[in-house]
């Protein structure tokens, strides 16, 4: 993903929802506009197509998956057996980061989304607010830090796979060539290296704990932490390395 890139997402609603939906994409359409994100949902289908192989083609490539829960929400077949599975599988999987949203009161701890931790604050219904732009609004921005997160980590991955994976290893050096630049210089250009790579750990260090902050899913936490502990060891190891040869 380029980092100009928006990150995308899908809206899992019931049409009986549809005006809390447009108004909550209202709050949202700033972040459109500043190619933050790019939101779809089945409102956006063309005339002609075919309706379910759109929906299941854009909830397999999102990267956010809003679930605007209400009791008309938990009570569609549709919403519960493909889109309510499909999200919880992919946000399992780590390849897309689920968000309820509770529109209206409803009971909806038990579902296979209830772990997650709800929006607005506290998991406060939307509909209870004497002002809904405050609930909206505070959506937005949680949304806006996901997916700020998101493509942060995906620009990481992007950047720093390649140089890693095309590095040669010690054996596949030649040995019996002497470079033609004087030693000082390739210490020097060894050192860049090595601080370069630096640079991209401490990034990716600070892109994991931004989602280990956001994350509500002990899973997802746990696996984070997992990877915080994988990224100091090699931060320290590179570190020792760079004070040898610069010291």
């Amino acid at each position: 993903m380029s980092s100009n890139a928006p990150v995308t997402v899908f809206f899992s609603y019931s049409h009986k929802d549809e005006t809390l939906r447009d108004e909550l994409a209202k709050h949202l359409k700033l972040l459109e506009r500043t190619n933050v994100i790019d939101a779809w949902h089945d409102r956006a289908i063309p005339v002609g197509s075919e309706w379910d192989k759109a929906i299941k083609t854009e909830l397999n490539e999102a990267d956010i998956i809003l679930l605007l829960i209400s009791a008309d929400f938990l009570a569609s077949d549709y919403i519960w057996d493909v889109e309510v599975k499909t999200a919880m599988k992919r946000h399992e999987a780590n390849d897309a980061v689920v968000v309820p949203i509770v529109l209206r009161e409803c009971a909806w701890f038990d579902a296979p989304f209830g772990k997650l931790q709800g929006l607005p604050k506290d998991a406060k219904p939307v509909a209870t607010y004497p002002n809904m732009d405050e609930p909206f609004t505070f959506i937005t921005n949680h949304i806006k830090k996901t997916a700020k997160a998101i493509r942060a980590q995906k620009t990481i991955e992007n950047e720093g796979d390649t140089p890693l994976k095309e590095a040669p290893e010690k054996e596949d050096i030649p040995t019996t060539t002497p470079s033609p630049l004087p030693d000082d210089t390739n210490r020097q250009l060894e050192l860049d290296g090595l601080k370069a790579t630096e640079k991209l750990l401490i990034e990716k260090r600070n892109m994991f704990q931004q989602q280990a902050a956001i994350s509500s899913d002990a899973g997802q936490k746990f696996a984070l932490k997992k990877q915080l502990e994988e990224i100091d060891k090699e931060l320290g190891e590179l570190r020792e390395k760079i004070g040898e040869i610069g010291g």
